[in-house]
């Protein structure tokens, strides 16, 4: 009898924690924010200094969505530095 009502104590005392748990839960769902980041890229083939920055004109890059490869864009050559690894597409920064 006296670990029946302990077992009842136990179960009285962490259920406010779990419903606490379980509130707090409910409230971070609702404050999640779901974007799609794969349209509207500007895209430029070299290292431009400065680029990182937003007041960066962008302009004259070319608009891409992604998934995109710019690389499978240019023909493979053996000479490309990529070799037989990286299908003989050129490399670079992009």
């Amino acid at each position: 009898m006296k670990f029946q009502f302990r077992c009842v104590i136990a179960l009285v005392a962490t259920l406010p924690l779990v419903s606490a748990v379980s509130m707090s839960a409910a409230k971070l769902e609702d404050t999640l924010l779901e974007l799609a980041a794969d349209s509207s890229w500007k895209f430029f083939l070299g290292d431009l200094s400065g680029a990182e920055t937003p007041s960066f004109a962008d302009t004259s890059w070319r608009s891409v969505n992604l998934p995109h490869d710019w690389s499978i864009e240019s023909r493979p050559e053996k000479e490309n530095p990529s070799g037989a690894g990286g299908g003989y597409f050129p490399g670079g920064v992009g």
